[in-house]
């Protein structure tokens, strides 16, 4: 036995022992970093059974004779592989779970609807066929930029009116655009037996079977809360049990669409945003943020972009309620500073996001919302100011 034999093997049970403490210290909380992160409600993710494999296959190409017949027990150590989908079975979903999953009063349930599908109005079409298309288009050209500081993108990407992920002007739309596709085919197979009903039942079934799909496509761009998620899905586990304790922005990228479609029903608006955020996110603040989203959206295609900064903000405080206080407050601060003619990158700073905005929903969603209520009947100009781009001096 040579030390080459070492190598790879080596190598591979290294990057095991480092991702098996690094999951270790997302699942159970050992740092003082991640449960701060906890706390404060920031994202915090895991490598789901990456570790594991990688130090299952260096066991069972390792030199000494007894590491293969030992092979599984990296799957044991690593708790993203088999700890984890044990836990998943048998946790029942926290108890920060949101208010809509609560037990509702014999009282306040909505009777079955009697009303027919309607005709959908010229004007409902085209508002549909411009957030698919202002969805592509945005998406396609801010996805260069994504992870990048505004400076840095600013250098990379002078132009930010063009396409530049593919060569020779072309663009590319990602994981955005696909999920609010899946939204627009579940809402056209599902909307009639919503309007007679009152519910999403059908809506939440078809949507969650498109993204079990999608995951088999193996998406390039996918988040680990959207990830363990979809994972969930296809163990086909209860309701109660989907979805991970995330609050990326997943859910409100693509409730814009639900806002538009149900422009006319707040309550179904609500219930299926809830039942799409449900799916892959169980924090309220996701929910909060995707509903958020939607009513802008509804909003927007309703009064053609005649929307006042300080009553959409005085009307989302009351939809929001105590519990979304944090975010009700963020959107009073983007009505202010529309007001005040901030710009949006200006904005961003004043939040603390100069260097780029994350994909945690409180952070992503006011920055959103501040670039169109600043440009409420400019779409091109909206989604120009929500691109990073570096503060003149």
């Amino acid at each position: 036995m040579t030390l080459s034999a070492w190598f790879f093997p080596g190598i591979g049970l290294l990057i095991f022992a480092a991702g098996a403490v690094a999951n270790a210290d997302v699942l159970l909380g050992w740092s003082k970093g991640m449960r701060a992160a906890r706390r404060e409600g920031r994202h915090v993710s895991m490598a789901m059974f990456v570790p594991g494999v990688i130090g299952a296959i260096a066991m069972w190409n390792g030199p000494l004779p007894w590491m293969p017949k030992w092979c599984w027990l990296p799957l044991l150590l690593d708790v993203s592989c088999i700890p984890y989908v044990f836990l998943m079975l048998l946790t029942p979903q926290s108890k920060d779970e949101p208010a809509s999953a609560e037990v509702v009063p014999e009282s306040s349930i909505v009777p079955v609807r009697t009303r027919h599908p309607r005709e959908a109005s010229q004007a409902e079409v085209d508002a549909v066929a411009g957030c698919l298309l202002g969805t592509a288009i945005g998406d396609a050209l801010g996805l260069p930029a994504e992870g990048l500081s505004p400076r840095r993108q600013h250098r990379l990407f002078a132009d930010p009116a063009r396409y530049h992920f593919l060569p020779f002007g072309y663009g590319m739309c990602s994981d955005d655009t696909e999920h609010t596709i899946m939204v627009a085919q579940a809402l056209i197979e599902t909307a009639g037996y919503a309007r007679a009903m009152g519910d999403a039942h059908r809506f939440r079934a078809n949507l969650a079977w498109r993204l079990r799909g999608w995951l088999l496509a193996l998406p390039a761009g996918i988040g680990w809360a959207t990830l363990k998620g979809i994972l969930k899905l296809w163990l086909f586990l209860p309701a109660r049990w989907q979805g991970s304790y995330s609050a990326g922005n997943g859910p409100a990228m693509r409730s814009a669409l639900i806002g538009v479609f149900w422009h006319d029903d707040p309550a179904l608006l609500r219930l299926h945003v809830e039942a799409s955020t449900q799916l892959t996110h169980t924090d309220p603040k996701a929910s909060q943020a995707a509903l958020a989203i939607a009513v802008a959206a509804a909003r927007a295609a309703q009064q053609a972009g005649g929307v006042d900064p300080v009553a959409f903000a005085a009307e989302m405080r009351v939809l929001l309620g105590e519990a979304g206080q944090a975010l009700a407050d963020l959107i009073d601060q983007a009505a202010d500073s529309v007001r005040a003619g901030q710009s949006t990158p200006a904005f961003a700073a004043a939040l603390g996001l100069e260097r780029g905005v994350s994909g945690y929903a409180l952070h992503s969603v006011p920055v959103a919302l501040h670039a169109w209520l600043a440009h409420p009947r400019d779409y091109r100009a909206a989604v120009l100011a929500a691109i990073p781009t570096p503060l003149r001096p």
